[in-house]
């Protein structure tokens, strides 16, 4: 598995804002291992468990494959990862009495799963890491994206669109974490397409379909979300993806000058920031590194604004755990 070809790259004009189909042999499903018991049910007895009402992409679902996307609280390293990719040898629901027949399910009793029944694991060659800490992860994704993986933000299968833009922010070298959760006061969270930090004032850039532009109702919930983002901290930036088929250059241009704005990137120092990755045959390091040109700092400014708990906060992972 590991040596098949990469996918095709980002094709100007292909662009598809739905959830992007995957073939049935390649889907991949990355999930949240929130403790060391987790880690313990899928390494010794091959099975994982998530909630039926936590999968949104039908369309993908059921996965061929697995991948554990260990916590710190799972694996006791200082970082959260993938390790090992495993093959789906089976998915059926089942409440979870019935998954844990000697435990007393309390609130959740009758709750539904779904069960993934999962043969013998392979190894990565090098861990998949996360720059920044995440309250928790479920991506549906494609098998062939983990060779080349240089990170989770490599694995979103979001739309064709989003992967352009993510292809371009690579390139101007600007780090950033695709699917961005925060937490407010509310359980459920605002999900940013991209999120870019920065010493001063944080960045949402959102990505929008067409339709924005002709139903009314999506950009006055565009407006009051936007109005609720910048109290988490963070300043959003649209684009329209007319506008990022025409001119993407033109839109990281803009998004550059608003990182000069907000004070320059905010330099990572409690993660690692690179991953050799093999690429056509070439070992090379992903393209986030230090020094970018772009006003990189190596701690916060004494200007920066506060960050809200709700902004950056990861959950405990006794929250992290009762999402399972």
């Amino acid at each position: 598995m590991v040596g098949q070809p990469p996918l095709p790259p980002f094709v100007a004009g292909n662009y598809n804002l739905a959830m992007m189909p995957v073939p049935q042999g390649h889907r991949l499903f990355v999930g949240t291992v929130p403790s060391a018991p987790d880690l313990a049910i899928i390494e010794r007895e091959h099975w994982y468990r998530v909630p039926v009402d936590a999968v949104r992409d039908q369309q993908n679902w059921p996965p061929a494959w697995f991948a554990p996307w260990e916590t710190i609280a799972a694996s006791a390293a200082k970082v959260q990862q993938i390790r090992a990719l495993w093959k789906v040898s089976g998915v059926e629901q089942a409440m979870r009495e019935q998954l844990f027949p000697d435990r007393e399910p309390g609130a959740r009793r009758g709750k539904r799963y779904w069960r993934l029944a999962l043969t013998e694991p392979e190894s990565l060659a090098s861990p998949i890491v996360t720059v920044r800490r995440r309250q928790s992860v479920f991506i549906y994704s494609d098998v062939r994206r983990l060779p080349v993986a240089a990170s989770i933000n490599d694995l979103w299968c979001t739309s064709l669109l989003e992967d352009g833009f993510w292809n371009g922010l690579k390139a101007r070298r600007i780090p950033a974490e695709r699917q961005w959760a925060t937490y407010g006061q509310n359980a459920k969270p605002a999900i940013f397409d991209f999120a870019v930090f920065c010493t001063r004032e944080d960045i949402d850039v959102e990505v929008d379909g067409d339709q924005h532009h002709t139903v009314p109702e999506i950009s006055r919930s565009d407006s009051r979300r936007d109005n609720a983002t910048q109290l988490k901290g963070f300043r959003t930036l649209r684009f329209d993806s007319q506008r990022v088929r025409r001119d993407l250059n033109g839109c990281l241009n803009d998004l550059e000058r608003m990182i000069r704005h907000c004070g320059g990137l905010e330099r990572i120092s409690e993660a690692p920031q690179h991953r050799l990755v093999n690429v056509g045959g070439v070992s090379q390091y992903s393209l986030f590194g230090a020094g970018e040109s772009l006003g990189a700092s190596a701690g916060r400014s004494s200007r920066r604004k506060p960050r809200t708990a709700a902004r950056s906060q990861p959950l405990p992972e006794g929250r992290q755990t009762r999402l399972l």
